[in-house]
């Protein structure tokens, strides 16, 4: 069967001899041989009315302009073209970012996700390794508009095979560089990469140095719509939650551990905190590092699927039935719970550090002074 194709931006005129059952991947890929393409070039056909109302559900249209789904038998496409004498037309330029989108983001759409209000939210990721880079992909996978990724680590050969987020030609590059590479590529996602060390218990700088780091962290949180901590250490996470508390943001923590990973969303008062039933910092620190790198590959994809889960519901205004989530690795069981605040809580409670700066001109002082006790 004789296939006339054409290309109304370069000029490409092609007449290609396909099998009758010829799908339009198939097509696609015999003009990308012919033409010597590096990628598969996408077909577009002027369609009548009652193949535009049966592809409704599966294809991009406008007017009667339809871009062919990839499964689609392509005599399908000949015996319901407006016109006879159309050619199958194909574009061999570069896709642009919007058409990248609505490709992308078509079928949830269809399942019922409010594309508009994620597309317009912006979510700041603390820790883009092993569970932020995943969340960070759904993310942009689901249409996030606004991603800020605030890390200070660079991809190294680990990181390849086990963070799907980087490959090979990433190593040695900043984590929130390569990841901005990846997501840029999904369209009409904009990613701020933010190459940051963020204050912990092993900062070696001057109080006042750590408060000026604190302020740079504060700036981009009153930025965002959502806040994730998927940071491997905890004094980090706390100074986010500390940070959200000020701010009224919701605080998404992030954690996994060889046997258990952790979802927690903080955002009411009666939530509590991130910080609720740990001990204050003044009094003793905590142990600081995690062990996330020790996790099951389950536990990384499925924690890193309930963080996108709770963060879209939570960008798009759905009510949340639980604030948090627990996934037992070894029965693959994934628990609930209601998180309730605790009177004690050395932040979030009456005389925590977030109730007694209250009106106070320096709050980032303060939170400096509560989690950073030594002398410096």
């Amino acid at each position: 069967m004789l296939l006339r194709c054409q290309d109304p931006e370069l000029g490409h005129h092609l007449v290609l001899d396909v099998p009758e059952r010829a799908t339009v991947r198939e097509v696609a890929t015999l003009i990308r041989r012919e033409l010597e393409l590096d990628s598969p070039p996408a077909l577009f056909a002027y369609l009548g009315p009652e193949a535009i109302a049966a592809l409704a559900e599966h294809a991009l249209i406008d007017g009667d302009c339809v871009t062919l789904p990839e499964d689609l038998p392509i005599v399908y496409v000949l015996k319901n073209m407006r016109d006879s004498r159309l050619p199958v037309y194909f574009r061999t330029f570069e896709i642009s970012t919007e058409k990248l989108f609505q490709l992308r983001t078509r079928r949830f759409s269809q399942m019922g996700y409010d594309i508009r209000r994620i597309h317009d939210s912006t979510v700041l990721i603390g820790g883009v390794g092993l569970i932020g880079s995943e969340v960070a992909i759904n993310l942009a996978v689901l249409g996030i508009g606004n991603i800020i990724a605030v890390d200070n680590g660079f991809v190294d050969w680990f990181n390849v095979y086990r963070q799907t987020a980087f490959s090979r030609t990433d190593v040695y590059l900043a984590k929130v560089d390569a990841l901005k590479r990846r997501l840029v590529d999904f369209g009409n996602i904009k990613v701020e990469a933010m190459l940051f060390d963020v204050p912990s218990w092993r900062s070696t700088d001057s109080r006042d140095e750590l408060v000026r780091r604190i302020g740079v962290l504060d700036e981009a949180i009153a930025r965002s719509d959502l806040i994730v901590g998927a940071f491997d250490s905890f004094s980090p996470r706390a100074l986010l939650q500390s940070l959200c508390l000020i701010r009224k943001r919701p605080f998404l923590a992030t954690a996994l551990e060889p046997e258990v990973g952790q979802v927690m969303l903080y955002e009411k008062p009666e939530d509590g905190c991130y910080c609720c039933g740990l001990p204050n910092p003044q009094d003793g620190r905590w142990v600081e590092g995690g062990a996330c790198t020790l996790a099951s590959l389950d536990s990384q994809r499925i924690v890193g699927a309930i963080a996108t889960k709770v963060a879209i519901e939570k960008v798009t205004g759905q009510k949340i039935h639980a604030n948090e989530f627990r996934y037992n690795h070894r029965t693959s069981e994934i628990g609930t719970a209601t998180h309730r605040a605790s009177r004690l809580c050395s932040l979030c409670g009456p005389a925590g550090a977030v109730r007694s700066q209250i009106g106070d001109a320096k709050p980032l002082r303060k939170i400096a002074e509560w989690l950073f006790t030594d002398s410096r």
